[in-house]
């Protein structure tokens, strides 16, 4: 029978990454993944651009419920 649990990493305290750290590393895994993918810079910008959006719009909503 399948099961629907997750394994969780181990987490280490000492390896913890400090928010902006951690935005960082993600930051830097999606450039890496759309270069792997191809896009140009142009277009690069204009996701990420179109995402913040995205979050703003997001976020306003969040915070009005």
């Amino acid at each position: 029978m399948a099961t629907k649990t997750v394994a969780k990493p181990e987490a280490d305290p000492q390896k913890r990454l400090s928010k902006r750290q951690a935005a960082a590393k993600i930051a830097s895994l999606v450039e890496e993944h759309m270069t792997e993918c191809g896009l140009s810079e142009r277009q690069k910008n204009e996701r990420v651009i179109e995402f913040g959006k995205r979050v703003d719009k997001a976020t306003a909503h969040h915070a009005k419920h």
